[in-house]
């Protein structure tokens, strides 16, 4: 086998800023532009079943069998305008907004292009005059944000069309019983033109603070991403064919819970210096919309508007059947024996089918958590980090 290949990638970035001081005002602000291409190309050869392994033989004409050429290329690019502006007003509060407008070549032509924007807010309650005389606490802000971001994951740059292929023992066929071969072709990608940008809109409400000569750090955060436009193969029947499937738009997701860390950093003599933190996060997950039949299946689990994502879907093991007579009393089931698993009748018809399948476990956590641990002493410094999930299903 041999192959040739190349690749580039370049990237065109502009910023203007602007910065400037009114008394106890501060503003900033950017904008800017991004370009962005990569392209790549290769072409090869293999053969096989030569005569003589000496290097001085091995050419491709010198094969015998499985003799193939070969070419490929790729392109993507991406197109970006994006601007920022921060504000704040003597250091107490604190706004911000960004902008941006991507667009990418590997969406159809309706949907190459997104608008992103985002808001967020502060209020540096340590700063106003009534928290002066409060010495025991350093700093103490509350905040919040709203934002939506674009993903292009998992999208291939050919996704919006659909591919044809052409191969020797494939494609090629005697059509017309002569003995002379003609070229076909087969489908190995089907498009689509619909495809657009995920959408993830991201809300946060926090709390942060530090108290006792920045011996403590507190934060407290409630938060709430929904995904719209949800970006995952195309789920086709078996009769579609060995055609690849799109990346499609599939089903809105949500996810929601709290977010609470603190942290102790203290020391004991001047060389000796130690830090604690713990943090637990609240998760859940469900789905709000999928597009018809409202749910998509996914090996063993079922994604299904009014539950969470990769719920696990197929039929509820109840036990075993410990003999012929637990058989016998039992629904009917295809091959039950006595030390087979015992599927629950769902629909109590008295027959186990698949309308007796069910959802019977949740892969999502409730909740995470963790405890770091750290130290120093002079030169010499030591960590740890504990980690846990609590309340997901495992299957």
């Amino acid at each position: 086998t041999e192959n040739s290949l190349y690749n580039s990638s370049w990237t065109w970035t502009n910023t203007l800023s602007y910065n400037q001081v009114f008394g106890k005002h501060n503003l900033k602000v950017l904008a800017g532009s991004e370009a962005i291409k990569n392209y790549a190309r290769n072409v090869g050869d293999r053969s096989s079943g030569y005569f003589s392994t000496d290097p001085n033989y091995l050419v491709f004409n010198n094969g015998t069998s499985n003799v193939t050429n070969y070419s490929g290329a790729y392109s993507n690019s991406l197109y970006s305008l994006f601007g920022r502006l921060d504000y704040s007003y003597d250091n107490i509060y604190l706004l911000g907004a960004t902008l941006r407008r991507d667009g990418s070549s590997r969406f159809g032509e309706e949907n190459k292009f997104g608008i992103f924007p985002s808001f967020s807010a502060a209020w540096r309650i340590s700063g106003e005059h009534f928290m002066e005389n409060v010495y025991w606490i350093d700093d103490l802000k509350l905040r919040g944000s709203w934002g939506k971001l674009g993903s292009q994951n998992n999208v291939s740059p050919t996704n919006a069309f659909t591919l044809l292929n052409s191969g020797f023992g494939t494609s090629y066929y005697d059509i017309n019983g002569s003995g002379s071969i003609k070229q076909g072709f087969y489908q190995t990608n089907i498009g689509n033109q619909n495809t657009g940008w995920e959408e993830d809109v991201i809300t946060n409400i926090g709390l942060d603070a530090t108290f006792f000569k920045r011996k403590l750090d507190v934060s407290v955060e409630w938060y709430k991403k929904a995904i719209n436009g949800l970006l995952f193969p195309q789920p086709l029947p078996a009769t579609t064919g060995g055609a690849a499937a799109p990346i499609i738009n599939i089903g809105d997701i949500q996810n929601k819970g709290m977010d609470i860390s603190a942290a102790y950093h203290g020391h004991l003599g001047e060389d000796f210096q130690y830090n604690i933190g713990a943090n637990i996060t609240t998760y859940k997950n469900m789905i709000v919309n999928i597009p018809g039949p409202g749910y998509f299946d996914v090996d063993i689990a079922r994604n299904q508007t009014g539950h969470p994502v990769g719920a696990f879907f197929g039929y509820d093991v109840v036990g075993f059947f410990k003999d012929e007579a637990d058989v016998s009393k039992s629904a009917v089931q295809q091959d039950a024996a006595p030390g087979l698993f015992k599927f629950r009748d769902v629909n109590g018809d008295g027959e186990i089918t698949p309308d007796d399948r069910t959802f019977f476990g949740n892969p999502n956590p409730d909740l995470t958590y963790g405890v770091n641990l750290g130290a120093a002493y002079k030169n010499f410094d030591f960590s740890m980090i504990f980690y846990g999930s609590q309340g997901n299903d495992v299957f």
